[in-house]
């Protein structure tokens, strides 16, 4: 889901939030949008969050990985 519903979701104690789905290629590059989907709420003790990676391949899901 996006920042704002992860928000919303850690304020009422989900355990874990989920992100909208990331382009590994963006991520890679710095991309501006894909930083921004990527961000986390800044809340002190917030949920584990799972990120979703997107790739057209798995060398490109694991660049991402590490970044």
């Amino acid at each position: 889901t996006d920042f704002a519903m992860r928000r919303i979701a850690e304020r009422h104690g989900a355990s874990a939030t989920v992100s909208e789905m990331i382009a590994g290629a963006g991520v890679q590059r710095g991309d501006r949008e894909t930083a921004h989907r990527l961000r986390a709420s800044g809340a002190s003790g917030a949920a584990p969050r799972v990120v979703q990676i997107a790739a057209r391949d798995v060398e490109g899901i694991a660049a991402a990985a590490r970044c």
